[in-house]
Order: structure tokens, then sequence, then C-alpha cells
């Protein structure tokens, strides 16, 4: 059964990369006594997902993590306590998982999602089809000083103009292939546009010292804008924000 957390990460623990992060939850979820289920193969894996990526520094308010939670027994310590199918509780994961979750974390909901039937999808009666959740939209939101120089009226020109260009193209740097030799991984640069994933820009006066900047970007199974390169399209540092970076306001479509 899919299991979705949803949480909010901040101070220190917003340093933590992906995989780090994914380490941290498999841990939690071991000691919380949580029984997941495990990939099939030589090398088995916990059912944990984090589908969509946090870029590192960024504080996060409606994040999603995915268990799959199985009735059957861990294989683990004695000492761990078992999962039965009638304890998948919601209130019991999250009060268990909560307790094993360090500072800089915190458990907003715990949902079970039911398995969406073939017949709801194709009008035809058969097995029913593991569900799953996916990131279409989100909102960064960008505290910027006034005292470096970024004033709301230049900001609004950049807005204007920005959202009336069809096209915006970044680079990308990508590393692909593995270690020969001593000559290290290749890297090879690409371009993206990204003007497809800018939804909507809003300016609003956040404060004495700083304007608000919140960018909603759509996302997609191939990807999205990068915080940095919000930052690049209006000319911005991370010396020149009041405090980090936040993404909130994400939405989610069951596939």
């Amino acid at each position: 059964m899919l299991v979705t957390v949803k949480y909010r990460i901040w101070g220190n623990l917003r340093f933590l990369s992906h995989a780090e992060t994914m380490r941290m939850f498999q841990r939690a979820c071991v000691r919380a006594g949580i029984s997941l289920e495990y990939s099939k193969g030589y090398n088995p894996r916990p059912a944990v997902s984090l589908p969509l990526p946090r870029s590192v520094g960024c504080r996060a308010d409606d994040e999603l993590l995915l268990l799959r939670v199985s009735a059957r027994k861990n294989s683990g310590s004695d000492d761990v306590p078992n999962t039965k199918a009638s304890e998948i509780a919601p209130v019991g994961i999250k009060e268990s998982l909560s307790k094993q979750l360090p500072y800089g974390i915190e458990i907003v909901s715990v949902c079970l999602e039911e398995p969406v039937s073939r017949k709801e999808q194709q009008g035809a009666v058969s097995s029913p089809k593991k569900v799953s959740l996916q990131p279409i939209r989100g909102t960064y939101q960008f505290l910027v000083l006034k005292n470096k120089g970024f004033l709301k009226d230049g900001m609004e020109k950049k807005k204007e103009n920005l959202l009336s260009m069809e096209n915006i193209f970044v680079t990308r740097t990508k590393t692909s292939g593995k270690k020969r030799h001593g000559n290290g991984k290749r890297e090879f640069k690409y371009k993206v546009n990204i003007r497809p994933f800018l939804r909507e820009i809003r300016l609003s006066q956040g404060s004495e010292e700083c304007v608000q900047i919140d960018v909603d970007c759509n996302i997609s199974p191939s990807g999205s804008v990068r915080v940095d390169e919000i930052l690049g399209l209006f000319g911005l540092d991370t010396e020149a924000l009041a405090a980090p970076v936040r993404r909130k306001d994400v939405q989610w479509r069951k596939v």
C-alpha cells in the first residue's frame, strides 16, 4: 500500500542532498518499525522515494515522501516492532516517524493512497494498478535585499521582459560515463528552453528591507526550471537574498 507523507524541511537540514535525505528517511522508517516493501532482484532496496528533488540549501514546505508499506514481517532485529495490515494507520505512522526524525523536519500529514483500478483507468475489469504521485506545479519564493540595489521598480521591468519572451535558453552541464584511466567523467553542455516552465511571476513588498519575488513553475517528468537559473534571470546571487530560497504550494496528481 502506498503511504504519502507530507513534510516541511528547514534550518541546517536544508543543506542535505537528495541522496542524504533519502538515507535519513530510510533509517527513520527502520527505527520507527515501519515494514517497507522491497524491490526484487539481487540487491533489494526499500520502496522509499522523493518524487521532487530539492535544491541544496532550499527550504521547502510542501514536500512528499512516498512509502510502500507491507503487512509482512520485518527481516531485521526482533526488537523492532512489525507493521500489520490492520495497524497501517496514518496517525500511527505520523507519530512513530516523527519521533525518529531530527530537528529541521516536520511531518505535516500522512495519507493512505488506494490503488487505482484498471476499470477506472481504461473501462475494463482487471487487476488494480499501483498508484503514484507526480508534481505538476510549484512556487519558489525569493526575498531580495533592497540595500543591494535591487528595487521593486527595476524588478517589475525584468519581470515584464521575461514573461514577454517566447523562448529563454539556458546552458546546463551534464556528466556522463565512468572514470577511465584517471581521466574522470566526461562533461558536456547543452541548452534548455526554460520559458515553458515559467508560469507566473509576482512581486510584492516583503518588508521595508526586501522585495518578495514569487515564481510559479510548471513541473514535468522531463524536469523544470532550477533555482540558480531563476536567480540568473533576475541578475541575482545568494548574497542578495535576505532569507533562504523557499519552495511552497506544490501541486500533485495521481498517475
